[in-house]
């Protein structure tokens, strides 16, 4: 006799019976199963560690000798003059005296007159031909122009009869990209462009030549035509001249084509802002290897951090179950305990071959606290800095003590390669051993699954055999129970 369901032919639990001896069977595979995911939570955690050892040795790579060289520039007034210094600086002092500004040369043409002889709009045809445009040095009282000898001060744009409007004329000069520029203003008397030399400077004045295509002397293009040695002979007159800047430092007598001024003074650039007189002084800039070196101590810090999050062990309650302990996934790893001993010998280890008392990142002021953070002592690091800028900066210097050393932050940061490599890191190491236990765990869990389903089947089908015969066995009992009562009725 068949039964619709486990238990439905006894009338007893069957399937709560046989859940709860399939669960006490597949005890140990939860265990497996939590041991997996305490596995891959160690894998994760190493691959976070790893990213900040990284981020660590890219600050230990931007510590280089080039943050010990920087020279810090000032003026007494930035409204006249400012002032930046690169790594070529020295120790330099002076008095700057700005006596006149670099302009830039400017004319502007008279309103213009259309080849219908109307006062010319910025669309208005203007006429057709050539303007060619030559940079040169100018005077006034007398008036004189020198044309430059150089092909790339002169250029020259053809103005086509299809396209000869004031706005075509502007942008065929733009669109030339030479050392002139055309603006178009607008006023009562109509349009009227305005030349500007791209460049400040004496040298760069600008004459201006133009051909009508027709060849008449007058009116359309010739409009344009500028002579500095004859200002006032045409229409196109001189708005601004270009000269070079006037100053004077510590009473020498100077000049630029611009006023930014990057030559003067090896290594220093001072922009001019107006006329007047300031003190230029230059120091040494502690303010850029701080930044790099707490760049490092804030890198390591956080790796500190993560380090000691991801080793914490949670005190077990009173009375507790082992099993009901959170501890963190890297506790007790001998991995870590490695990686944060390395990296704190780096920090403590002198440089071979150096002489002196600067000769490691702690003697230059990089110190660990109680609680085992990095902090830059600015005290001993400016001390340092004052008594041996050189050996300091020597330390961050490649190849300083011969063809093949390093410098501190060079060896720092191939230490933390050894950890972090992708091919023999230490931490591939663990990562690949952890990968195997992963693997071994897997194949426990299957194993354990298929027994645990070979042991639900056989108790079902125990189950179900009962349940049959229990079944069998109560519709025997039934009928033999009508049987007496029938024969009890035959009395």
């Amino acid at each position: 006799m068949a039964v619709s369901s486990l238990g439905a032919g006894s009338g007893l639990p069957l399937n709560q019976l046989l859940s709860d001896l399939v669960a006490a069977e597949a005890i140990p595979l939860t265990t497996l199963r939590n041991k997996s995911a305490s596995v891959q939570s160690q894998v994760s955690a190493f691959g976070n560690i790893k990213s900040t050892l990284s981020e660590l040795q890219k600050a230990l790579t931007a510590l280089d000798d080039s943050k010990f060289t920087s020279v810090k520039a000032t003026t007494s007034d930035a409204a006249i003059a400012t002032v930046t210094a690169d790594s070529k600086a020295k120790a330099f002092s002076g008095k700057l005296e700005v006596t006149s500004l670099a302009t830039g040369a400017k004319v502007a043409t008279a309103a213009l007159t259309d080849v219908d002889g109307n006062v010319a709009t910025k669309t208005s045809a203007i006429g057709a031909g050539k303007l060619t445009f030559t940079l040169g040095t100018a005077t006034t009282a007398p008036d004189s122009f020198n044309a430059s000898a150089k092909s790339e001060d002169t250029f020259s744009v053809t103005i086509d009869p299809d396209k000869n409007s004031l706005e075509d004329i502007r942008d065929a000069v733009n669109n030339a990209k030479g050392p002139v520029s055309a603006t178009i203003i607008n006023d009562a008397s109509g349009a009227r462009l305005v030349f500007s030399a791209s460049a400040t400077g004496a040298a760069n004045n600008f004459r201006i030549t133009a051909e009508n295509e027709d060849g008449t002397p007058t009116g359309g293009l010739a409009q344009f035509a500028f002579d500095p040695a004859n200002p006032g002979g045409g229409s196109t007159t001189r708005t601004s001249l270009g000269v070079d800047a006037k100053f004077k430092l510590d009473g020498i007598e100077l000049s630029s084509a611009s006023n930014t001024v990057a030559s003067t003074v090896d290594g220093l650039s001072f922009t001019l802002l107006k006329a007047g007189t300031t003190d230029l002084t230059t120091s040494k800039d502690t303010s850029t290897p701080k930044t790099a070196l707490n760049a490092v101590a804030t890198a390591y810090n956080k790796l500190f951090d993560q380090v000691t999050a991801l080793t914490k062990a949670t005190p077990q309650a009173p009375g507790a179950e082992a099993t009901a302990r959170n501890d963190a996934p890297l506790v007790g790893d001998p991995t870590l305990r490695n990686i944060m001993d390395n990296i704190r010998n780096e920090v403590f280890a002198p440089l071979a071959n150096t002489d002196g008392p600067y000769n490691s990142l702690t003697a230059i002021g990089m110190t660990f606290d109680k609680d085992g953070k990095l902090s830059l002592n600015e005290t001993i690091f400016d001390k340092a800095m004052t008594d041996e800028p050189d050996a300091v900066r020597n330390l961050f210097t490649p190849t300083a003590f011969g063809a093949e050393t390093q410098s501190l932050s060079q060896r720092f940061a191939s230490s933390i390669e050894a950890l972090t490599n992708d091919t023999d890191g230490l931490i591939k190491g663990r990562v690949d051993g952890l990968g195997l236990t992963t693997k071994s765990l897997q194949t426990q869990q299957e194993a354990l699954e298929r027994r645990v389903a070979a042991v639900e089947a056989r108790y079902r089908a125990q189950f179900v055999a009962l349940d049959v015969a229990l079944s069998s066995m109560k519709d025997t009992q039934n009928y033999l129970g009508q049987q007496l009562s029938a024969l009890n009725n035959l009395k």
